[in-house]
């Protein structure tokens, strides 16, 4: 029976924690990447809380990993990630919302973090970005 119990309150914690959180942040810098699977660049200035005591602001490097990502549904693809790389790249000096979900962002070093793909979601009715790292 506390096997049982064990087991469920594990899955119960772990759907918790799968949930996202977002920010505020200005899109000081936007770096599109050249070819498919290069690299894209980002540096968010958090204008409030952010996602570390230590950082008031970001660089956020990455691709979208079609590998991964293969035939997982929502809310990863190459359309999705591409409507969100389209919505920052009008949004280079303006206050934007930016998240995380599924531990969207995996710290290299410092203030320096790393994406597997983003999306573009409506929340409140305003567009939030999010990335993801791993598999919801």
């Amino acid at each position: 029976m506390k096997q049982i119990i064990t087991i469920i309150l594990f899955f119960t914690c772990a759907n918790a924690y799968s949930g996202g959180e977002y920010y505020d942040v200005l899109l000081s810098e936007y770096v599109e990447p050249f070819d498919e699977g290069d690299q894209f660049h980002l540096v968010l200035n958090f204008t409030g809380e952010g996602i570390s005591k230590k950082c008031n602001s970001i660089l956020l490097k990455g691709t979208y990993d079609q590998e991964y990502w293969a035939g997982y549904k929502r809310p990863m693809s190459l359309s999705g990630h591409a409507e969100a790389m389209e919505y920052l790249s009008g949004q280079v000096g303006n206050k934007i919302k930016f998240g995380q979900i599924g531990r969207g962002l995996k710290k290299l070093h410092g203030c320096t973090y790393l994406s597997r793909g983003l999306f573009l979601e409506q929340h409140s009715k305003e567009p939030v970005v999010f990335s993801v790292h791993e598999k919801i």
